[in-house]
């Protein structure tokens, strides 16, 4: 008689304990195919101002690669900011380039130089993904020290001039020093 009157139908608890087991095991898949992944992977939640405006983001999750690149332990960064933590992000300009995807929800693919400090220089690449209120990102790092790195090969496309790469991605050129402001 529920359909009759335009009410759905409440599932069985059953069926709904059968499905919650279900979800429960995909997302232990999910995990442990995100924490096995060579490459960084870390999940960041918006952080909001009184009038909505993104200010930072919050890492929410991250794999043992995440702690192995960024040099720290999960503990000290899920639920703490990621411009506080590494302010280079926003001298980089890397903070309004995850605003923006988390905003437009248009995905970002780059490859950039970063020379912020002696223990974390070189070229990486990065894949920035809107997911939920703020993004994913996936990075590695695909050299050490100098353009060309121990692999022996320059991008493409890039050039650079007087000591600031710039990266042309999807048309759009993109400054990355981390040595600025």
């Amino acid at each position: 008689m529920g359909g009759e009157s335009g009410q759905e139908q409440m599932p069985e608890p059953e069926a709904l304990a059968a499905r919650v087991r279900e979800l429960e095991g995909e997302l232990a898949t999910l995990r442990a195919a995100i924490e096995s992944a060579f490459e960084a992977f870390f999940l960041l939640r918006s952080e909001r101002d009184a009038h909505g405006e993104i200010f930072d983001f919050v890492f929410v999750e991250v794999n043992r690669a995440t702690e192995r690149l960024l040099r720290t332990p999960r503990e000290q960064l899920v639920g703490r900011r990621l411009c506080e933590l590494f302010p280079v992000n926003r001298r980089a300009g890397f903070f309004d380039q995850y605003k923006r995807v988390a905003e437009t929800r248009e995905a970002l693919e780059q490859e950039f130089q970063l020379r912020e400090t002696e223990s974390r220089a070189g070229w990486f690449q990065h894949h920035v993904v809107p997911a939920g209120d703020g993004v994913a990102i996936v990075l590695r790092k695909t050299t050490v020290g100098a353009a060309g790195g121990p692999f022996g090969f320059t991008l493409t496309n890039t050039t650079q001039a007087s000591g600031t790469v710039t990266t042309n991605t999807a048309g759009t050129p993109t400054q990355v020093d981390g040595n600025t402001g």
